[in-house]
């Protein structure tokens, strides 16, 4: 199971995209008490966060605490199927 998630650095137009793995949701469900089918069904904004920081944390792009780590965060967004951004099936004509 994969989750993306867009993150935006306050104050800034910069955007990244964290990948929240089976990790992720094990850690989320033992911090949080819940089971995982609880996230799908009543998904907070906190939780979305908290998930995000978690994939940060473990992959060493962040070491701040969850308080410290959303002072920097500007906005953040669930990344659906759509918003993929894919190459062209096929060349386009130029001319």
């Amino acid at each position: 199971m994969k989750f993306s998630i867009a993150v935006s650095t306050a104050g800034t137009d910069d955007e990244r995209v964290v990948v929240a793995e089976f990790a992720d949701f094990i850690a989320w469900e033992t911090a949080h008490d819940k089971s995982l089918a609880k996230f799908e069904v009543d998904m907070k904004l906190r939780d979305l966060t908290w998930l995000a920081w978690h994939c940060e944390k473990r992959r060493k792009v962040t070491d701040a605490t969850f308080e410290t780590w959303l002072d920097t965060v500007g906005m953040i967004r669930p990344v659906g199927e759509g918003d993929e951004i894919v190459p062209l099936e096929s060349s386009q004509p130029t001319g």
